[in-house]
């Protein structure tokens, strides 16, 4: 008979099994209450995206400044050649 109403101290929420399964796995402790758990969840996952977005960013600018720098060695080999060739143009040895 008891059996029919569930386990022992209550009904077995899937949403709080998951909830505890994913702190976990972020190496962070349960506190048995299913509210506070749920809040440090989403406060961990937001900080894990923050660190994503960083991390992207970061990516970004290095992208950004090794093509910046690959644009400023074409203009250095540019310049030398039209100085080069002023030289020549103006008999200047």
């Amino acid at each position: 008979m008891i059996q029919a109403i569930g386990p022992i101290g209550g009904v077995e929420d899937p949403e709080y099994k998951r909830i505890i399964e994913e702190l976990r796995k972020l190496g962070i402790r349960p506190t048995g209450k299913k509210f506070i758990d749920k809040a440090r969840l989403t406060e961990a996952k937001s900080e894990q995206a923050e660190k994503m977005l960083e991390s992207k960013i970061q990516k970004s600018n290095d992208d950004n400044t090794d093509k910046e720098r690959e644009q400023l060695e074409r203009v250095k080999v540019g310049a030398m050649q039209l100085a080069e060739l002023n030289k020549i143009l103006l008999n200047i040895n």
